[in-house]
């Protein structure tokens, strides 16, 4: 058991070949009539049952046709005593045609006993591995329904989780609005103060410019009567001397 687990082991993949079954074949002693293609699969770790039981037919017909004796059609010499010799030839072609049948018959007898008996035990096999495959399936629907069920699960989590976050950004875009409103509301209030400060500064800048015109005129004024006065002290020193 170990050697056989060894050479699966180390059984490279790929297509199962003809040469393969040989091989496996030999570790089970040689005789394609003894085993069936479920023993080769194990020797061989791999390959469909169908694919190991072809080769093993080609195997098995080729033994076949080996133990099957010449026949080269060949015609003998003519005997001197030609009656006791066709006699005796007759004799024993027939003979050996009879036990030629009839180990023909019996090889053919034991060799479909040696397949029925392999086509019982690859069906118990395939029983078997059909038995595990239904449990496999089996097993797979358990686990997919709960993964299904898993999956129903974390889906309604999910669409909670979503409609939690819509009402949220809901309840953060009215928050947004309510303050966008009232920074509007701030900046036009603010624009009408500015507005209010410059008209006030409009009019005291004209107020101030119309001050400075008065002041320049009171100035020009004063320029005119220091020049008148400053004449009159002219004229006035200008008689003393």
């Amino acid at each position: 058991m170990n050697e056989i687990e060894n050479t699966t082991a180390a059984t490279p993949r790929g297509r199962i070949t003809l040469d393969d079954v040989k091989a496996a074949l030999e570790q089970l002693g040689g005789d394609p009539f003894s085993t069936n293609a479920a023993k080769i699969r194990e020797v061989l770790g791999r390959g469909s049952l169908a694919t190991i039981q072809r080769h093993l037919e080609t195997i098995r017909q080729e033994v076949i046709a080996e133990r099957m004796p010449p026949e080269t059609g060949e015609v003998p010499p003519m005997p001197k005593d030609l009656m006791q010799n066709v006699w005796e030839a007759a004799w024993q072609a027939a003979s050996s045609s009879l036990l030629e049948r009839c180990q023909r018959l019996a090889d053919e007898k034991e060799r479909l006993g040696t397949e029925l008996a392999a086509a019982v035990e690859d069906r118990a096999t395939l029983v078997a591995e059909t038995e595990r495959l239904e449990a496999a399936l089996d097993e797979s629907e358990v686990q997919r329904e709960r993964l299904a069920a898993e999956l129903a699960q974390k889906s309604n989590a999910f669409e909670a989780k979503i409609s939690e976050m819509a009402a949220e950004q809901e309840r953060l875009r009215q928050e947004m609005d309510a303050r966008i409103r009232d920074l509007e509301a701030k900046l036009h209030e603010s624009e009408l103060q500015r507005q209010a400060v410059q008209d006030a500064l409009d009019r005291a800048t004209e107020k101030a410019a119309e001050r400075e015109g008065e002041l320049r005129a009171q100035l020009a004024e004063a320029h005119t009567q220091i020049a008148r006065l400053t004449a009159i002290i002219e004229k006035f020193r200008s008689g003393d001397g």
